[in-house]
C-alpha cells in the first residue's frame, strides 16, 4: 500500500510528475498481494506505454549495481549520488536529477569519488567522480582491451561531464584485466593558485588542465 501511494505522489509531482520512479513503484506494488496489486500493474503498463515510450530500462522495480544494492555516495547533508545499472540520481535537498544510463554488465566499470577542497575562485568542496574500466578494443585485430576514463563533477543536483580518455592504457589477451586502479594514470589535485586541476600521466595525450569552476560564487 505504501508503494502504491508513494507512486501516486511521484506521478503527480509537478508538470509530468516523476514517471520513472512512479512506474517502478507500481511494478513493485503489483508483485505483492493486496487491494492495489491489479491497479498497480495497470498503471505501470499505462505509464510505460504513454509516458516512457515503452522503454523497459526506465521502468524498473528493483534497481541494482553490479549484482548488489545501489551504490550510494554521501557528498554532504541531504546531498548524495546513487548509481544503479540503469540510472544515476543526484539529490540536493528537495531537488533531484535522475539520468538513465545503460551500464556494462558485470563489474567492468568502477566509480571513484574524489572530493577536492579549493580556495579559488571561492572556498568550496568540489565533488568529482571518475568512471573507469577496461573495455574491448574494437579497432584491434587481436583480442585487446582499452582502459576508459571519464571525469565528472556534481554541482548541486546536476551531473556534468568534464573530459575523458578512451585509451589511457592498452592490454592484450583474451580476458579483461582485473585491476581498475586509475591512481597511477590520473591525478586530481589543488594547484598552487588554489584551483582544482587534473593531470593525465598515461595514454596518448598526457596533459594537465584547470577544471573550470561552474558553481555559484
Amino acid at each position: 500500500m505504501a508503494q502504491f501511494f508513494l507512486a501516486l505522489a511521484y506521478e503527480s509531482r509537478g508538470a509530468g510528475g516523476d514517471n520513472e520512479r512512479a512506474c517502478g513503484l507500481f511494478l513493485r506494488a503489483a508483485r505483492q498481494e493486496g487491494p492495489f496489486a491489479e491497479v498497480s500493474a495497470t498503471l505501470a503498463f499505462f505509464i510505460r506505454q504513454r509516458e516512457l515510450g515503452d522503454a523497459p530500462t526506465m521502468c524498473v522495480a528493483d534497481e541494482h549495481w553490479q549484482g548488489g544494492p545501489p551504490q550510494s555516495f554521501v557528498l554532504g547533508p541531504d546531498h548524495r549520488v546513487v548509481f544503479t545499472d540503469t540510472s544515476i540520481t543526484v539529490t540536493d535537498g528537495d531537488e533531484d536529477q535522475r539520468s538513465f544510463v545503460m551500464m556494462p554488465p558485470g563489474d567492468a566499470m568502477k566509480v571513484v569519488y574524489t572530493p577536492v577542497d579549493v580556495t579559488r575562485p571561492t572556498i568550496a568542496r568540489r565533488h568529482f567522480f571518475q568512471w573507469v574500466g577496461w573495455f574491448p578494443d574494437s579497432t584491434s585485430p587481436l583480442p585487446s582491451w582499452v582502459f576508459n576514463w571519464t571525469l565528472i563533477e556534481v554541482i548541486g543536483n546536476q551531473w556534468m561531464v568534464i573530459t575523458g580518455e578512451d585509451s589511457l592504457a592498452v592490454a592484450h589477451g583474451p580476458t579483461r584485466p582485473v585491476s581498475n586502479d586509475v591512481s597511477g594514470m590520473v591525478r586530481l589535485r589543488v594547484n598552487a593558485r588554489g584551483e582544482a586541476e587534473y593531470e593525465i600521466t598515461a595514454g596518448p595525450s598526457p596533459r594537465s588542465a584547470v577544471i573550470p569552476w561552474q558553481g555559484k560564487h
